[in-house]
């Protein structure tokens, strides 16, 4: 289902990020340092990949995420999610390059990833829950057509009692 499948993203991708970040220095000067790309090569490194390590859980999620509104149907969402994402990290890229240098890019692309999985979480949770309703709605018109009173409480669960008592 698709709870579990965030549950387990989130339980494999924190530990993840956090190993990442904290242990990306030493990672690097084992695989990279030698030759030309040396201690400060290193550092730079290291820092650029404990940001991008910030933004790990929302890539996953992403990835669940998108594929979930297209099985309901929906594909222009998570589209112009990401079109907007694209727009935000554009900005964000520009602003804090700056100040931060190439830690800024890596830093604006894992806050957009993680907006972007925020805001297709709220989208698609508002999308389910309206079409749970709508169903449920459907039911209840269906039970009280029928001119049963009391099938309206059996077919509907109690989420669906008010709608249910307003179609009858």
């Amino acid at each position: 289902t698709l709870t579990s499948s965030l549950s387990l993203a989130l339980f494999l991708t924190i530990p993840s990020a956090v190993g990442l970040a904290v242990l990306g220095e030493p990672i690097i000067a084992l695989v990279y340092e030698r030759g030309r790309f040396d201690g400060a090569d290193t550092i730079a490194t290291a820092q650029a990949l404990a940001c991008y390590a910030l933004g790990l859980v929302g890539y996953s999620l992403i990835k669940i995420l998108a594929p979930a509104f297209y099985a309901v149907d929906d594909a222009k969402t998570p589209a112009r999610v990401s079109l907007a994402s694209i727009a935000v990290n554009f900005g964000l890229c520009a602003l804090f390059v700056g100040p931060f240098g190439h830690q800024g890019l890596a830093l604006s692309t894992s806050i957009v990833a993680t907006a972007n999985a925020v805001l297709l979480f709220v989208l698609l949770r508002r999308l389910l829950v309206k079409r749970r309703a709508e169903a449920c709605e459907e039911t209840c018109e269906e039970a009280c057509a029928e001119d049963c009173a009391d099938a309206c409480e059996t077919v509907c669960e109690e989420a669906c009692a008010e709608a249910c008592e307003e179609a009858c």
